[in-house]
């Protein structure tokens, strides 16, 4: 018997994308999925949508909450879902026809408890294949143990990249208030409960690119929450495991750099918080940077220059993207 899997959808001021997503769902060659829409409090048309597919479908759950973000949105999808395995989709991105059968395909095939996958951008001005082609053979790796964090964790920490047991999630929810890092926060405890994860060489995951995307974004002190929860990554990663250190520290600041960015044009206007509460940190991990296995030259001279003067970072940032 096939194991049911739940698909959770936060969605939010996505009318334009929304039904791209849901129907690439509903077209999945798995047959047995139940898709549970969030709308947290959308002020577009997107609750009307949600409940018109829900009166096509019965495999369809809509849920209408007021505002509360993205992880409470999941959160709730969490709390009703009904299946066996877990998968997280965004609103405004679809999946491969292909992913929900190959994944629990290959979840049964390795023993993993959780499956992750690749990812490839789209623009609005492109229309990519809905399916990567009908192979027999999809080539993956098993991880376990210390490679499982190193060599998954790393790559991406998105949670819409995977499918996941449910009994690796128990207890694990999304922190709420956070706009960046929870994600990461999720799955690092996720992987840190899966004894075994298969990564799938395949770009199952269609993700659009999103103009208000971190190293786009204009700063607001909201942004300083991402060192928070990056912090709480890295103590989560050292208490399991001490030589998980560096990869924490990694994480560190590949989650921090679009907070960084996020300044990059104004940056003499929040000069304080930067004095305050973001170079501490920075400086704080700045031979742990340069030691890094994991980070590049590049983010090793881009910690070095920002810890020694962040105007002048800024300002080579600047003229380097003249």
């Amino acid at each position: 018997m096939l194991k049911k899997i739940s698909i959770i959808v936060p969605v939010y001021n996505v009318e334009l994308y929304l039904s791209k997503c849901i129907d690439s769902l509903l077209s999945q060659h798995y047959p047995s999925i139940e898709i549970i829409l969030i709308d947290d409090g959308s002020p577009d048309k997107c609750g009307l949508i949600c409940d018109k597919y829900a009166q096509q479908y019965e495999n369809i759950i809509v849920i209408h909450q007021k505002n509360q973000g993205v992880s409470a949105a999941r959160n709730c999808g969490l709390r009703v879902a009904t299946g066996s395995l877990i998968s997280f989709v965004d609103p405004d991105d679809f999946i491969d026809l292909n992913t929900y059968s190959v994944s629990a395909s290959i979840m049964e095939e390795t023993n993993a408890e959780v499956v992750r996958y690749e990812y490839e951008f789209f623009t609005l001005s492109q229309e990519l294949e809905t399916t990567v082609g009908q192979e027999t053979f999809y080539q993956h790796v098993t991880y376990s143990g210390f490679d499982k964090i190193n060599n998954v964790f790393l790559y991406s920490r998105s949670v819409c990249l995977g499918l996941f047991q449910r009994e690796v999630l128990n207890n694990i929810l999304f922190p709420v208030g956070y706009t960046q890092g929870e994600d990461g926060f999720f799955l690092c405890k996720a992987l840190l409960n899966a004894k075994r994860v298969s990564v799938i060489n395949a770009p199952f995951y269609k993700r659009r690119i999103n103009l208000t995307s971190a190293t786009r974004s204009v700063y607001t002190q909201e942004w300083l929450k991402v060192l928070e929860i990056n912090t709480k990554i890295e103590k989560m990663l050292l208490a399991a495991e001490p030589l998980y250190e560096a990869v924490g520290t990694c994480v560190f600041f590949r989650q921090s750099i679009g907070l960084i960015l996020s300044m990059r044009k104004s940056y003499k206007r929040y000069y304080l918080d930067i004095c305050k509460y973001i170079l501490p940190e920075i400086r704080k991990r700045r031979n742990k940077f340069i030691d890094n296995p994991y980070l590049t030259h590049k983010e090793k001279a881009t910690a070095l220059l920002y810890s020694f003067s962040p105007g002048l970072f800024y300002f080579v940032y600047n003229l380097y993207k003249k």
